[in-house]
């Protein structure tokens, strides 16, 4: 039993570290770590809010 609950832990624990390095990969298109999601800059959206609706320099988070 001490053998599978082992084996348990390590398969959680690797499944927790593929996690954590996918999420840390670097996007190729803005060089950002966002796990997978969507890339903002490829999508044309604003890249501190995402809005769709305007560009970053037009941003009223950055005001």
């Amino acid at each position: 039993m001490q053998g599978f609950v082992q084996a348990m832990q390590t398969q959680a624990h690797t499944q927790a570290a593929l996690q954590a390095q996918l999420e840390a990969q670097e996007c190729p298109h803005c060089g950002r770590a966002h796990g997978g999601t969507e890339c903002w800059l490829v999508a044309g959206k604003c890249l501190k809010c995402g809005s769709s609706d305007h560009k970053i320099k037009d941003c009223l988070r950055l005001q």
